[in-house]
């Protein structure tokens, strides 16, 4: 988003020192995915989601920096562009990452063993290149404006606002597609750890993995799609429905202080929920003997304490389960 001119005061200083902070944040977030603590696929989103707000931070920073230097609040229309593809790219996180975390649960014998992360790589950068054409689409719509004074404009071609309406619908409808599917996959993978009895301990162990990456991932979904939700109602109120006032202009500038402070709270958020990250965090910054003193929640999300013996026997338990089931008794 522009800058706009009916500013909050101090507030576009705030936002610049968030910003210039949050990019040490991905990059360190970036740092710990080198570490095997998920799939090589996705680590690889989640590089690519950290990537995308590391963009929208310091392109973010460029255009500050370039309107208190020169006072002129429109800045250079490349940057803007790169900026605005950069929001755009969390649009498509949450439906890639559901479709990673469905492939994992449609073949979770085998899945820990397939790679494939040039396709992950590939996937990612031909759709930050499709969201960067379309952000240039939206710049043009957007500008091609006649500025009628008092805050009020008509589209010089009247359905550039409806194809700028159509696109970022699209957008916001394949955000809450992801999640709903994210959450479904949760769904049924607690069903299957609670009903596949029958199966083997390694089967039962790579979906107690995908539950436990879910009910991580949720975190940085969630913030995912309030934030895109925010973003589409403020397009939609200032470039849809043409308001151009005070309120426009203040909520506008939230949004850009929003995307500042998620780059920045995703990361962490992620980082303290995921046992192995914070440990190495906790390492890192010498925060402690880098244990794990988080009480620690099993499967159905309750609350458990475990000896390390009693922890390391808690799936030959099931396994002496699955045997006693009838289905597994051999025929005789």
């Amino acid at each position: 988003m522009t800058l706009p001119t009916n500013k909050v005061p101090y507030v576009d200083k705030i936002e610049l020192a968030v910003n210039l902070f949050a990019p040490f944040v991905s990059a360190y977030f970036l740092f710990l995915l080198r570490r095997p603590v998920f799939h090589v696929n996705l680590r690889i989103l989640l590089a690519n989601f950290s990537i995308i707000l590391s963009g929208i931070t310091i392109s973010r920073c460029v255009i500050l920096i370039y309107i208190f230097s020169t006072g002129i609040e429109k800045p250079p229309s490349a940057v803007q562009i790169i900026h605005d593809s950069f929001v755009q790219g969390l649009q498509p996180a949450s439906i890639l990452m559901a479709g990673e975390r469905c492939i994992a649960t449609l073949f979770v014998d085998v899945y820990e063993k397939v790679k494939g992360w040039r396709i992950t790589v590939a996937v990612c950068v031909s759709t930050y290149l499709v969201l960067l054409g379309m952000s240039y689409l939206c710049m043009a719509w957007r500008q091609n404006v006649k500025d009628l004074g008092d805050g009020n404009f008509i589209y010089l071609n009247p359905s550039d606002r409806d194809y700028l309406a159509a696109l970022n619908s699209t957008l916001l409808v394949l955000n809450l597609i992801g999640f709903f599917m994210f959450f479904f996959i949760y769904r049924y993978n607690l069903k299957r750890w609670n009903k596949d009895l029958t199966k083997k301990l390694g089967h039962r162990y790579q979906i107690s993995e995908n539950i436990r990456t879910s009910r991580q991932l949720f975190m940085v979904l969630i913030g995912d799609v309030i934030i895109c939700v925010y973003f589409f109602l403020v397009i939609l109120y200032i470039f849809v429905l043409r308001h151009r006032n005070m309120a426009a202009d203040i909520v506008a500038q939230l949004l850009d202080l929003g995307f500042a402070v998620a780059a920045i709270v995703m990361p962490v958020g992620f980082i303290l929920a995921n046992s192995k990250m914070r440990m190495m965090f906790i390492r890192h910054f010498h925060l402690g003997e880098g244990k794990l003193n988080w009480t620690r929640r099993s499967i159905s999300n309750k609350p458990m304490v475990f000896t390390t013996a009693a922890e390391g026997q808690m799936y030959f338990k099931q396994l002496e389960k699955s045997w006693d089931n009838p289905k597994n008794c051999p025929k005789k």
